[in-house]
């Protein structure tokens, strides 16, 4: 046995601080997640990139944490990286975050030297508050429009507040114009599609206007009118560079007006909760509908109304390059389906481990589908893809055999064929 005296002493090489700020961006580096093309709208639905993203960002940000407190040269090499996206998973933790951002502005404003605070770093904010309990919401909220407010090269804003205790409080007036004044010139993407906390329409359209360089755009669910200021946000600013938007049903009208105010808009998610209003889509369609080359339709609602979306956009939107339909129920894809001149088609189903009667339903409606140019159609969710092939192999089969006529090629999430 020998004792820990005895045990031979490591020397580490002694690398150069530029060797190592790359090997901690290499060790904690996530593809796309700083870069706003990347938030385009694809064939998965926002919510779900959200959370696929935000599983990833909590393991980079474990691995940050560590690099920090290995010594004092790593600590301070590494606090940049620790600071450059923020991650808000629950809210009594907004309190310390903002006193540390708070106090290291305070620090490097009364300095003269060349160092940043921490906030300085920040580029990316998520908001995933998950807390249960019901008091103590408000004052949290406050923590973070203080916060905000330290970090001026913020690019990216995420809100995914789904926890109940967060339903009874609209979005602070203090958030928004901390957003509006401390980075929105700097902001490219702005999501509050997912979140109950909802702000209020003259806070919406304030925090818009001072966003010129806006490329990705997910509108709230709602956005109530205060009872101070109750015009409501017919008088959208333009936004010159967006190109992707994502709205609800509940206030499309909100967006979709006769006014172009998106000039550089190509991709659109649609969120149908309430049955489509007709004249919502055919007038602002006939207006930006020539620029839009991706449509994803999230369909909540009956498969009745799903045609007549359909026939809106064979109208108005002749330069589609792919179509995406995601669906409640596989009954929601209707028979004799005529979809617009799109080569790339892609589906998918909420409804996991279906069974077989649906699949044979989905092969059904493929089998009498029309769509003068589709060349490809894709079931983009591998949950539905996984189920087909390991719990309806012989349903899979049988449909291959189904739509063998047909002039589209059928593939899974990963763009291989069915065979």
């Amino acid at each position: 046995m020998s004792a820990s005296w005895n045990k031979p002493i490591r020397i580490f090489p002694c690398l150069p601080p530029e060797l190592w700020l790359r090997i901690f961006d290499v060790s904690t580096f996530i593809p796309g997640v700083l870069e706003p093309e990347f938030y385009v709208i694809s064939d998965e639905p926002r919510r779900v990139t959200t959370r696929s993203q935000q599983r990833l960002l909590k393991d980079s940000l474990l691995t940050k944490r560590n690099l920090v407190r290995v010594c004092k040269q790593w600590h301070t090499l590494a606090t940049p990286f620790l600071f450059e996206i923020i991650i808000i998973g629950r809210g009594r933790t907004l309190s310390s975050l903002c006193s540390a951002l708070v106090d290291s502005k305070r620090k490097m404003d009364n300095l003269s030297n060349d160092h940043h605070p921490l906030g300085w770093y920040t580029k990316r904010l998520d908001l995933a508050m998950r807390d249960q309990g019901r008091q103590g919401a408000a004052s949290e909220l406050e923590f973070l429009a203080e916060a905000i407010r330290c970090l001026p090269n913020l690019t990216i804003v995420m809100f995914s507040v789904r926890a109940p205790r967060y339903v009874e409080h609209p979005m602070p007036t203090s958030i928004m114009q901390a957003l509006a004044e401390a980075c929105g010139p700097a902001l490219r993407v702005l999501d509050f599609s997912e979140s109950v906390l909802h702000p209020f329409r003259h806070d919406w359209r304030t925090l818009l206007m001072a966003t010129p360089h806006l490329r990705v755009l997910g509108g709230p669910e709602a956005t109530p009118i205060s009872s101070t200021h109750p015009r409501p946000l017919v008088d959208l600013p333009v936004l010159p560079e967006l190109t992707a938007l994502t709205l609800a049903s509940p206030n499309s009208k909100e967006y979709l007006t006769e006014g172009n105010h998106f000039p550089s808009l190509r991709e659109l998610e649609f969120h149908y909760f309430l049955p489509p209003l007709w004249d919502t889509w055919a007038g602002p369609l006939g207006i930006f509908g020539h620029n839009l080359t991706a449509v994803h339709l999230n369909f909540n609602i009956s498969a009745g109304y799903l045609q007549g979306e359909i026939d809106v956009l064979s109208q108005h939107c002749p330069n589609l390059t792919r179509l995406t339909l995601s669906l409640k129920i596989w009954e929601q894809l209707i028979d004799k389906l005529s979809l617009p001149p799109v080569p790339y088609l892609a589906l998918r189903c909420w409804q996991y481990q279906a069974p077989s009667s649906k699949y044979r339903w989905l092969f059904a409606s493929l089998s009498t589908m029309f769509g003068p140019t589709l060349q490809r159609v894709c079931l983009c969710d591998h949950h539905n893809v996984t189920d087909l092939r390991l719990r309806h192999a012989r349903v899979l089969a049988q449909g291959l055999e189904l739509i063998s006529h047909c002039p589209f090629r059928l593939e899974d999430h990963e763009g291989q064929l069915f065979t």
